[in-house]
């Protein structure tokens, strides 16, 4: 959509998730983060991982978790800074890390909004923190 006014030419797209919409592997969304206790849940940023055909065949999605609380940096982390060149790709309004050691297979249904999609080099960067990560699996 453009918006009114904006002389940019630029567009901004927000989906809205539907059980009706497939999400996509690399998406960026808002859902329903489960707090690991099992004590309830906070609406957060997360990226799906999973393959396509996984996530759009059942009912679930295995998706990484985001936070603007980038002052503690872990050894899994990954920076999203405004100033990153896929940053505005990823529908994001703030620097965020992408914990990459949070990771949790969640139903669907927990998904609120579509907000974007990691680019290429934030993809790889991904990839290869998991690699890191689950090296002990010889991936």
């Amino acid at each position: 959509m453009k918006w009114p006014g904006d002389s940019t030419g630029l567009k901004i797209q927000l989906r809205i998730y539907t059980k009706n919409n497939a999400m996509n592997t690399w998406d960026v969304v808002i859902l329903r983060w489960p707090f690991t206790d099992g004590s309830g849940a906070k609406q957060r940023p997360a990226i799906l991982i999973s393959e396509d055909n996984y996530h759009n065949r059942g009912e679930d999605g295995l998706f990484i978790l985001l936070t603007s609380n980038i002052s503690r940096q872990a050894d899994y982390d990954i920076l999203i800074p405004p100033t990153h060149s896929e940053f505005s790709r990823t529908g994001l309004r703030a620097a965020s890390a992408v914990r990459v050691d949070k990771i949790m297979n969640l139903n669907k249904s927990m998904v609120t909004r579509i907000l974007g999609q990691l680019g290429p080099q934030l993809q790889c960067s991904v990839k290869e923190k998991l690699r890191s990560l689950l090296r002990h699996l010889s991936l």
